[in-house]
């Protein structure tokens, strides 16, 4: 996922990721009996102007979380400890594991894109800090400076000159 700029797609790559998590752990802990937790799992991903993504939202059955904790049916956060229920955590540790590395995916994601955009946007200076002037791949014909060729990075000649030349030189 790292070698993806797409900040999007890496997102919603991940978001995946997150949810299979979550359905492994539930199968694991057995907490699959009536299937509707699992069944319950949406995700939506809030994106801004430019396509990258702002908010990230996971929904589910909300009993997901007493499950999570030990808790309901009567059992309290305080009585968790003293009765027969016990706590199958699926959801808390798998999600903030998760959240870490989306944190780390994005860190190495913007990296990328901070590498890519200097190396698109660089200046050469020569050692006593005068610009070098760069062909520029872009440029057919005769480069912005006039003098060098943009494919080959030469010095440019006129034909008249390449006629001197050619006629100084013999060939």
């Amino acid at each position: 996922m790292a070698d993806n700029t797409n900040l999007s797609l890496t997102v919603e790559a991940w978001a995946k990721i997150v949810v299979e998590r979550w359905e492994n752990k539930i199968t694991m802990l057995r907490i699959h009996h009536s299937g509707n937790l699992a069944k319950s799992f949406a995700v939506h991903i809030f994106t801004q102007a430019n396509g990258d993504p702002a908010k990230i939202e996971f929904a589910f059955n909300y009993y997901g979380k007493f499950v999570d904790m030990g808790v309901g049916n009567g059992v309290t956060m305080d009585q968790v400890g003293g009765s027969n229920r016990k706590a199958k955590p699926w959801y808390s540790r798998t999600f903030f594991s998760q959240v870490k590395r989306l944190s780390e995916i994005i860190s190495e994601n913007l990296v990328t894109r901070a590498q890519l955009t200097i190396l698109t946007n660089v200046e050469a200076f020569n050692a006593s800090g005068n610009k070098i002037n760069q062909p520029t791949a872009t440029t057919s014909g005769r480069s912005n400076n006039g003098s060098v060729d943009s494919i080959t990075g030469k010095q440019k000649v006129s034909y008249k000159e390449f006629e001197q030349n050619r006629k100084k030189n013999g060939w």
